[in-house]
């Protein structure tokens, strides 16, 4: 499955930022997808991490949450939420979270292509040494990040400008916008798209 596009989560309608700060995702974006059907399951990623879906009815912001077994899937528990089931259709109106907590919280936001918000539509073209800027900033350790700056110095101001990286302090992080970019480069050149 294709990656998602990521979303702040103050652009998303209130319910779902209700339900997602209750859920305790304090993240500034999330990552959507766009999907007519969706596995409700979501098993745990391994030992001391525990597995949500929450479904929520965009108009009430009424939801109701299923969680895994601490760990994923065992021979004590007989939680459906740790068994992989067939996908099924996510109704028009509702939103599915689905969550991985542990001391840190990470999810994915899955909407109907009838519910599509408008704010997700961002598109701009993308330089390949842009792509791997960004890249890097998103996915390397900020001491792995120092070649790229340097090999790549000339290009840097274009990244500022343009939003998608932003200063802080001596250091560098990169927006929404950003994370969306290099995202749908990668999706859209796969040929070319290693860069390490």
């Amino acid at each position: 499955m294709n990656r998602g596009t990521y979303i702040q989560v103050a652009s998303l309608p209130e319910t779902l930022q209700r339900t997602l700060k209750n859920l305790g995702y304090n993240k500034k974006d999330i990552e959507c997808r766009i999907v007519e059907s969706v596995e409700y399951s979501n098993s745990a990623y391994a030992n001391g991490w525990r597995g949500s879906s929450t479904m929520v009815n965009l108009s009430t912001g009424e939801s109701q949450t299923l969680e895994s077994s601490w760990g994923g899937d065992n021979i004590f528990s007989k939680n459906a939420m740790d068994k992989s089931l067939p996908p099924a259709v996510l109704p028009e109106g509702f939103a599915l979270i689905k969550l991985q907590s542990s001391d840190k919280v990470f999810g994915s936001l899955y909407l109907n292509p009838k519910n599509i918000l408008p704010c997700l539509n961002q598109t701009n073209s993308l330089s390949r040494e842009q792509y791997i800027v960004l890249k890097a900033v998103s996915t390397l350790i900020p001491s792995h990040r120092k070649a790229y700056y340097e090999k790549h110095a000339a290009i840097l101001p274009s990244l500022f400008e343009a939003g998608w990286l932003i200063k802080k302090g001596n250091g560098i992080s990169i927006s929404t916008e950003g994370k969306n970019q290099w995202i749908n480069y990668e999706q859209n050149h796969k040929d070319e798209s290693r860069f390490i």
